[in-house]
Parts: structure tokens; C-alpha cells; sequence
């Protein structure tokens, strides 16, 4: 058994599917496949965990690592737009105003409101 680099970034798809299969399969316990493979405990765990919730999507590079760290940063960029138009804006952001293309009828029927948001206000 080869064993991975301590760089988790450069762990491939097939050897993170070789390391879940330890787990699921063999009976392994991730202490005991974490140190076989020389990588942290905690990586393991994700890996399983991310497995056993997306299946094989979860292997490919970094799958899971990029989507959480992405979430967090947008959570903090609207966090911080809120905030920040509060403090120098008065209110709190809106959204953009929806533009609502409909088809004019000829038998002079209504009319869309131009001052309306969407279809649903």
C-alpha cells in the first residue's frame, strides 16, 4: 500500500475512493486508515462523511472543501453588504427591480403595470 503525500491537495480521486472503501468495506477504523495513509484523521472523516452523503460525486478534487468554503464566503459577503448598507445607506439593501416582459394583447385588454416589481406582487 503506497502511502499518500501529507499534502491533502495532492490526494487524488482514486486514492480518496481507495481510503473510503478501507472504511466502509474493510472494516477500517479512520484512525487506522489515516495513519496507514499518512494523512490527518479529521481529512478521513470528511471524506467519509462526504461520501456517504453525495456518493461518487464526492471524490472528485476538492469537492467538498470548495463548495463549504464558498458557502462561508458568500454568507459573509451578504453579511457584510446588510451591515454596511445599514451603516451608510439608512435602510437595509433591497433587491433589483425586476423587469417583467409580457405580450401586449390587441383586443385592448390590461395593460401591465409598469410600477410593478414581478408578476407575484
Amino acid at each position: 500500500m503506497s502511502k499518500v503525500t501529507s499534502n491533502i491537495g495532492d490526494v487524488t480521486a482514486a486514492q480518496r475512493g481507495q481510503i473510503i472503501q478501507h472504511i466502509l468495506v474493510d472494516g477500517w477504523t479512520t484512525a487506522e486508515t489515516a495513519e496507514a495513509y499518512g494523512i490527518a484523521e479529521r481529512h478521513v472523516e470528511r471524506w467519509v462523511e462526504a461520501y456517504r452523503r453525495r456518493g461518487m460525486s464526492s471524490l472528485r478534487e476538492g469537492a467538498a472543501a470548495d463548495r463549504s468554503a464558498w458557502r462561508w464566503l458568500r454568507r459573509l459577503r451578504t453579511l457584510t453588504g446588510r451591515i454596511l448598507a445599514v451603516l451608510y445607506g439608512g435602510s437595509e439593501a433591497r433587491p433589483a427591480r425586476t423587469i417583467v416582459l409580457r405580450r401586449g394583447s390587441n383586443d385592448g385588454g390590461p395593460r401591465p403595470d409598469p410600477d410593478r416589481r414581478s408578476l407575484w406582487n
